[in-house]
């Protein structure tokens, strides 16, 4: 019956089930070391292309696209229709614990910091320049996801010591932010430095800063 959800058996043979089970994967999948022809190739690349395309020169009106947004304000003019997509508080405490738990995950933070290409700024590139000058090959940055504590990405660690520099912007950060951050990292052995943004322009100064920590630890 159209509409009707299919019930499948414990042990069904069809494509769905066989990837849930793990049958369709390496040399468990019927195409394994199998190889497309050139002419194959070839001929996928061309069925969709230009004139081939069902869609090739065809374009959207100016009154096709007027009618494409009259319907999009119409929808969401209509109190129903929003109040659908609202979640509900329950919904979003749901997702917001879910959310926590996976980026407690190291694994799936450093992914996540891949796929969004995260690389170093030009404060962190100039901080770290910096922390060569005083302490060369001491210091290694980390800021793009390598390493991942409690939940939480470092900008700076010493290569053997249990010690982090983290570089607050004034934009992104603010001073509520780092108590919690010193004592996030302190609860897994590290000690923590702040340095801000506005104190980069000091470099004489930053860099007592950074030796005095140091002697202190």
């Amino acid at each position: 019956m159209k509409g009707k959800k299919r019930i499948h058996p414990l042990n069904c043979a069809c494509p769905f089930c066989k990837a849930k089970r793990g049958e369709l994967k390496g040399s468990a999948h019927g195409s394994f070391g199998k190889h497309w022809s050139d002419e194959i190739k070839e001929k996928n690349r061309t069925a969709n292309k230009g004139a081939n395309n069902p869609m090739f020169g065809k374009q959207h009106t100016d009154e096709s696209k007027r009618k494409n947004s009259e319907k999009v304000t119409a929808r969401w003019k209509d109190p129903d229709y929003r109040a659908k997509q609202k979640r509900t508080p329950a919904i979003r405490q749901k997702m917001s614990v879910a959310h926590k738990r996976l980026w407690q995950n190291p694994e799936y933070v450093t992914k996540q910091m891949k796929a969004a290409h995260v690389r170093q700024n030009k404060s962190e590139k100039y901080l770290e320049q910096l922390l060569q000058e005083l302490q060369p090959d001491e210091w290694h940055f980390v800021g793009d996801g390598q390493l991942i504590i409690a939940g939480k990405c470092p900008d700076f660690v010493h290569t053997s010591k249990k010690l982090i520099i983290e570089l607050f912007g004034d934009y992104w950060h603010d001073e509520s932010e780092m108590n919690p951050r010193i004592q996030l990292f302190e609860k897994h052995g590290y000690q923590t430095l702040i340095i801000w943004y506005e104190e980069l322009k000091q470099h004489s100064i930053l860099k007592r800063k950074v030796l005095e920590w140091m002697e202190k630890i």
